[in-house]
């Protein structure tokens, strides 16, 4: 038995078994690294209805995350910790910046307003008080978009919501 494990035979056997378990692991961790590391919002990455650009005024459909966050607000807008009262803002996360156009009121001219993964969620009474399940979701919301334009706006665009899903 002894002469058969130190053959060249039993080693050349050792050798291809080891090659194939490595290359094995190194395949299964591929495909696990990219499912356990996705980026916070992949799941919407195949979408195709994901908008690149919104219009102020536009209605859309847009993907992602709704996570509560907190902003200083009354009386500066400036800072908690110097005395602001902390205000609370559902704010909806993409997974990549779109590109923001307004329209002049002025001449009706289109300009740039930057671009935006973060849009604050103006929502109604009733889904504000009655769908707390939406918080840390990832979610489809239907509304119409429009710049931030006072203090409690906290985001470049605000998304006032007409619905929302649950996606999972």
């Amino acid at each position: 038995m002894v002469a058969f494990l130190s053959s060249d035979s039993w080693q050349g056997i050792g050798v291809i078994v080891s090659i194939i378990i490595a290359v094995m692991g190194v395949l299964f961790s591929q495909n696990i690294r990219r499912k356990v590391f996705r980026s916070k919002n992949s799941l919407f990455l195949e979408n195709s209805n994901v908008p690149n650009e919104l219009l102020e005024g536009q209605f859309t459909t847009l993907f992602g995350k709704v996570r509560e966050e907190v902003f200083p607000g009354p009386p500066n807008y400036e800072s908690i910790n110097n005395g602001d009262r902390p205000q609370f803002y559902w704010v909806l996360y993409v997974n990549s910046p779109i590109s923001l156009v307004g329209r002049s009121m002025e001449n009706g001219a289109l300009y740039e307003n930057g671009n935006s993964c973060m849009f604050q969620l103006n929502l109604t009474d009733a889904i504000y008080e009655n769908r707390l399940d939406i918080l840390g979701k990832y979610v489809k919301v239907d509304g119409d978009i429009f710049f931030g334009h006072s203090g409690h706006h906290k985001t470049k665009a605000v998304l006032n919501v007409n619905s929302i899903h649950v996606l999972r």
